[in-house]
């Protein structure tokens, strides 16, 4: 399954989860808080050196730009 790593209030959060239901796939949220830093936590800077959202996780494959994913 794929896990999408979001900010409710980030637009390219937006454009990817319009793909996302567009193409009719389901997908595990793990919601990023910007507000209190999350995205610098050091496992997700892991998963996306720029600790930027979305991230999209699928297997062993990490996608970390909204524009790649969509």
């Amino acid at each position: 399954m794929l896990k999408l790593y979001l900010s409710p209030n980030s637009i390219c959060t937006q454009k990817v989860l319009i793909t996302l239901d567009e193409k009719s796939l389901e997908y595990e949220p793990a919601v990023v808080n910007l507000f209190t830093n999350e995205q610098y936590d050091p496992e997700y800077l892991k998963l996306n050196p720029k600790g930027v959202v979305p991230t999209l996780v699928h297997d062993d494959h990490v996608i970390p730009e909204s524009s790649l994913i969509c």
